[in-house]
């Protein structure tokens, strides 16, 4: 049913088509289509014998998520990748550095038969987890959209044909995950023109576009040049990433001494982190620790105090699901006393994506003064597909801004004093 009415959603926003077929025959020949567009970029032996190296850069791409501003302009970040694929022997590598926010960042992934090994050159340690392949590689092997589609060959569909620009198309639209996706395919070469993914975020439901422009022939595979990627949201607007691809090195092969670790490197160990549980710090001052039962680089702590009345919370992290644990382990410890103030401290996606609970809630929220338009939107965003529990009975948040730098909360027996402390902004 949650699929059904994001296809009712995203159909809807497409421009008008010819008449869409009837299910069986519109399916048919959405695989069809499917079929001869993986030909086209060289099928799947080419796929499964691909031995390639190449290079990506992202010369526009917009940290919104980490920017030092919480309003446009989103601050820029620069990122590098080294991409290696050896198909035949199951290895790929991947090789990124990237700057945000003032931070940098290097790591080497190498993956092979389903485990893969981070190498991490800065902090000269590495980790292990469970992995398949490069992360987001459809943004720059789109013949992986269509591996995905034809794995959920029941949820395929032809929409119709449609003009793009100056392309005429085949538009499929099928189904993968909490994700529905709209492939637009020339109906000349069979390359994909455009993706659209419809899915749901901590703001709300979004709209990401993926354009692929110039297809090449690199030995027996198709791969576009360049990728623009625009993300579309109620709360923040449209942005645009690029993408550029180049050295193109076919018949590369891995050299296999990369899955072993450098012997100045050791094995990163998190095993001191204990699962998600409430420690004591002081007299009604608690932590809740590890909230997402972390085993990697980062976990995610939040600091609550049990007042005489009410309890107060500092940061919503991550997402809804993860503030309603949150609220049902506070709620253990005090039962009786409602959540009445929340302290968010900054903007960023991961400490303010579960904020929308705390408003549900009826937590009244203590931030700073250029944080309160971002709330109030992403109060307001819509959540038809997968709704929680403000979407369900929506209401406008309370928030309380800092003033004078300080914000005093207090009781009888409890005072909770929260400073303001910020950067100087770049001009």
């Amino acid at each position: 049913m949650r699929l059904i009415c994001i296809a009712m959603i995203f159909v809807l926003s497409l421009p008008a088509m010819s008449q869409p077929l009837q299910p069986l025959e519109s399916n048919r020949k959405g695989v069809e289509i499917l079929r001869k567009s993986l030909k086209a970029y060289g099928g799947q032996g080419a796929i499964d014998s691909m031995r390639l190296a190449f290079k990506m850069h992202n010369s526009r791409n917009i940290s919104r998520g980490q920017s030092l501003a919480a309003h446009r302009p989103f601050e820029p970040y620069f990122a590098y990748y080294d991409f290696m694929i050896d198909r035949p022997r199951g290895i790929e590598w991947e090789a990124r550095k990237s700057s945000i926010a003032g931070f940098v960042f290097e790591n080497n992934i190498i993956y092979k038969n389903g485990k893969a090994i981070n190498y991490d050159p800065l902090l000269k340690q590495y980790s292990e987890f469970n992995g398949n392949s490069i992360a987001n590689s459809m943004t720059y092997l789109p013949h992986n959209i269509i591996i995905t589609a034809l794995r959920a060959p029941l949820s395929v569909r032809y929409i119709g044909d449609q003009l793009l620009g100056k392309d005429d198309v085949y538009c499929i639209t099928y189904s993968t995950g909490n994700n529905l996706d709209n492939v637009f395919i020339d109906k000349k070469t069979h390359y994909i023109v455009k993706l659209q993914r419809m899915s749901a975020g901590t703001a709300g439901e979004e709209l990401n576009e993926f354009f692929f422009k110039n297809h090449r022939k690199v030995g027996r595979l198709a791969i576009p040049e360049s990728t623009d990627v625009v993300r579309h949201s109620s709360v923040y607007g449209s942005i645009t990433n690029n993408y550029a691809f180049f050295d193109f090195a076919p018949d590369f092969t891995i050299d296999t001494s990369w899955l072993r670790a450098p012997s100045d490197y050791k094995l990163a160990d998190y095993s001191y982190r204990k699962n998600f549980e409430v420690r004591q710090l002081a007299k009604d001052i608690y932590l809740l620790e590890n909230i997402t039962n972390s085993r990697g680089q980062w976990s995610y702590n939040v600091l609550f105090v049990v007042m005489d009345e009410y309890v107060l919370v500092a940061e919503a992290p991550l997402n809804s699901a993860t503030t309603d644990r949150v609220l049902a382990k506070i709620k253990e410890v005090a039962p009786d006393k409602p959540v009445k103030y929340l302290v968010q401290s900054h903007h960023h996606d991961d400490h303010l994506g579960g904020i929308r609970s705390y408003i549900a809630e009826g937590t009244t929220i203590i931030t700073t003064a250029n944080n309160v338009d971002l709330i109030q939107k992403m109060a307001k965003v819509s959540f038809n597909a997968f709704p929680d529990r403000l979407a369900q009975n929506p209401k406008a948040p309370v928030i309380e801004t800092i003033r004078n730098k300080k914000h005093v909360i207090k009781d009888q027996n409890h005072e909770v004093v929260i400073r303001y402390w910020s950067q100087p902004t770049r001009q």
